[in-house]
């Protein structure tokens, strides 16, 4: 027999180094790994046994090794080619059959491997998984007794919520060990949302649309989802040629669309240039994971014509008038077709007149289509006879610059020898200094003035918003539309000549810091600056000086309760403005906001008709809650938690209250009054807390009594009682709505 020199291994530990032969080697890797096992780390990797000893075996030594021990029978257990499995009495493994990233909806498959050595009894065993995620369709059955050889198992189960899931471990107990296999991730996919874009102008005109230069178009964007699942962060981006200047922002941001959604909002341009012009729609949107989808575009293209401004002079003069006696011309400058701009008006006088009061150089800046500026002067006679006062001279520009001018012949007077007259019949002169009296206006628009504008309101030069940057805005005392104690509502025109709401904040006697009530009136402003939705009036700038002010919308249609003076609505416009109020709560309620203060002088209507909320100053973040040590709110509309006295019974507001402020103005547009009256607020709050409120049908037989649990289940006491979003209770009432037929 021949002599073999034994193999001699320099190997390291920590930082000390041994000379090992392969003897001592192979008993002390089997102690360590029998060890190991018994501690139920059942996998070993031969790398990871060459690093422990400092590297100088290499990995592929160490699996020649431990393969060579396991056919000797010295090491119980399995050397594949990186791993050494130990054989103890149990080990199970869970793996994915197929796919392991699903949508929600879909199954998941595993398979479970138990490997037994010997009868091993099972005091209990247990599978973890995500319960949130998945449900359970299938498991496996192990009986009391694992028996040698291996058991083999199907697992399913069906994805309910998208997100991160782990299977595992699986946990067996016996009396001597337990054993646990390892964890298997599974990623479950919200299911897709599938955007599709259609537009359409309000006329339901198709194909290339024209449109008068200068003239004002809008286009009417109807998102649809016919994907399986809901679309968020949903945003309509508006890119126009440059002979298109959009009237709003370039991007709406709607929000999310569930599967079977339409969503509609609108658009409105302005011609600016004449030619060919198009608008390119593209919305984004992404899935309820925040995974962005393919942007879906739709494009619109708007022949633009060129119109001129067409400008027609009025005159009322006197047909005689005495030598040397003053007299009164005015005339009035009709605008037509499209705005003419840097409008200037020169007068060449006859010599046989003389101007006593008024400007020969007029300078009136810009008339829209239908408006009109009115001029006035005052002259007096030189010479017998029938004389013309004279010639206006006009020069305008339309909106792409190109200059007209026009000759327009003034009135022919006749002069007679001046008469006496009484002191009470000569004209009075115009104000000094002498000065053009100019008013431009809106023909089709009657001022209603609802207050008096405060003195120091009447002559402010300009309103700074939060840049410092200075903002001019025109309006005169008798433009007054609304007035409170606290602020004055003037119609306005911008820098831009757009009309607007401007709120101004009517002026305290405070050190000149801004007040509570402004800072949270500014507060809210700013954060509705930042709201854009078709059925929330838009907020288009605010700032703090000299007075806190807010321009607005101007919402032209009046509100719901001027509808509801005549008594209740439609059961189908009813329908129809709670559904498009409830779109926009959906709005507020998914950027964290609530409005706290819905009731119909709230709800406001534009010039077609379409109801927006307005008066934002009660918004509120849902999880600021030192914001409620107070009521806010308006009593008849407001759920029991609103009122401080009863918020330790009913809790804290939140989204739910304005479901039950829908539903109290739901109720009044079907009956015709509030779900509780009272003869002071006292007696109205125990009704609130305490009283359930008729039956809508009951009031207003033409209501459908399936419509009465609708609307009753918002006007529950509780908010735990209520439905749990304002996208249900809409859900509800569209059904309803397509019951009437």
């Amino acid at each position: 027999m021949r002599w073999r020199r034994p193999e001699i291994y320099l190997v390291r530990k920590g930082d000390k180094r041994f000379v090992m032969t392969r003897t001592y080697l192979e008993r002390e890797l089997v102690e360590e790994l029998e060890l190991r096992a018994r501690e139920g780390e059942t996998r070993v990797s031969f790398s990871d046994l060459s690093e422990e000893y400092g590297g100088a075996i290499s990995a592929e030594a160490m699996r020649e090794i431990v393969s060579d021990l396991v056919r000797r029978g010295e090491l119980e257990g399995e050397a594949t080619r990186d791993v050494w499995r130990s054989r103890l009495d149990i080990s199970c493994e869970l793996r994915t059959v197929g796919r392991d990233e699903v949508f929600v909806g879909e199954e998941v498959e595993l398979r479970a491997d138990i490997d037994v050595l010997s009868d091993s009894p099972v005091e209990y065993w247990e599978l973890e998984y995500d319960h949130e995620r998945l449900e359970v369709i299938r498991t496996m059955r192990i009986g009391d007794v694992l028996r040698p050889g291996r058991l083999r198992g199907t697992l399913r189960f069906r994805a309910k919520a998208f997100g991160q899931a782990e299977i595992g471990p699986m946990v067996i107990k016996t009396p001597w060990r337990t054993i646990a296999s390892n964890v298997v991730g599974v990623h479950v996919k919200p299911l897709p949302p599938h955007l599709e874009l259609s537009l359409k102008e309000p006329k339901g005109a198709k194909g290339l649309k024209e449109l008068s230069l200068d003239g004002v178009g809008r286009l009417y964007i109807h998102v649809s989802n016919v994907g399986q699942g809901t679309a968020s962060d949903v945003e309509i981006e508006v890119r126009a040629s440059e002979g298109l200047e959009l009237m709003g922002r370039d991007v709406i941001s709607i929000g999310a669309i569930g599967p079977n959604t339409l969503e509609t909002v609108h658009l409105d341009f302005r011609a600016v240039r004449s030619g060919r012009q198009r608008l390119d729609i593209l919305c984004h949107y992404k899935d309820e994971e925040g995974t962005p989808f393919p942007i879906t575009r739709a494009e619109w293209d708007v022949e633009v014509m060129k119109t001129r401004p067409k400008l027609v002079v009025s005159f009322t003069a006197p047909k005689e008038a005495g030598v040397g006696s003053e007299f009164n011309v005015g005339a009035t400058i009709l605008c037509k077709d499209s705005t003419a701009h840097n409008v200037r008006i020169e007068m060449i006088l006859n010599g046989a007149v003389e101007l006593v009061d008024g400007q020969l150089d007029v300078r009136i800046g810009a008339i829209e289509p239908k408006s009109k500026a009115d001029l006035s002067w005052i002259f007096a006679g030189r010479e017998l006879g029938e004389v013309k006062i004279g010639s206006l001279r006009l020069f305008y520009v339309d909106i792409e610059g190109e200059r007209y001018e026009e000759m327009v012949d003034m009135p022919t007077v006749l002069f007679i020898e001046q008469v006496p007259l009484a002191e009470e019949q000569r004209p009075k002169p115009l104000a000094k200094p002498a000065q053009l009296r100019l008013e431009i206006r809106p023909e089709a628009i009657v001022h209603i003035p609802l207050g008096v504008l405060p003195p120091e309101l009447r002559e402010i030069e300009a309103f700074l918003n939060d840049e410092g940057e200075p903002l001019i805005f025109t309006y005169s005392p008798q433009d007054v539309i609304g007035d409170t104690p606290h602020s004055v509502v003037v119609r306005a025109r911008d820098e831009d000549g757009r009309l607007v709401a401007l709120k101004i904040m009517r002026p305290m006697k405070h050190t000149g810091e801004p007040s509570k009530l402004e800072k949270e009136s500014l507060k809210n402003a700013r954060i509705a600056k930042k709201l854009h939705h078709s059925h929330i009036v838009s907020v288009y700038e605010c700032g703090p000086r000299p007075y806190a002010w807010m321009c607005m919308e101007l919402m032209e249609g009046g509100s719901l309760r001027d509808r509801l003076a005549e008594g209740p609505l439609s059961v189908r416009e009813a329908l129809d403005i709670a559904i498009k109020i409830a779109y926009a709560l959906h709005y507020l309620h998914h950027k964290g906001l609530i409005h706290r203060d819905i009731k119909p002088e709230n709800i406001l209507f534009d010039e077609n008709g379409v109801p927006k909320i307005s008066d934002l100053g009660s918004l509120k973040y849902v999880l600021d809650m030192t914001y409620y040590s107070g009521f806010r709110g308006t009593y008849e509309y407001a759920p029991p938690e609103l009122f401080p006295s009863l918020r330790h019974e009913f809790g804290e507001p939140d989204h739910r209250s304005d479901i039950y402020s829908l539903g109290a103005v739901l109720y009044e547009m079907l009956t015709g009054r509030p779900p509780f009256e009272g003869e002071d607020p006292k007696e109205l709050i125990e009704k609130i807390a305490r009283e359930e409120p008729e039956p809508p049908s009951k009031l207003n037989p033409e209501v459908p009594k399936e419509l009465d649990s609708v609307v009753l289940k918002a006007l529950k006491k509780r908010k735990e009682d209520r439905y749990e979003a304002v996208i249900q209770f809409k859900d509800k009432l569209k059904e309803a709505l397509k019951t009437l037929g």
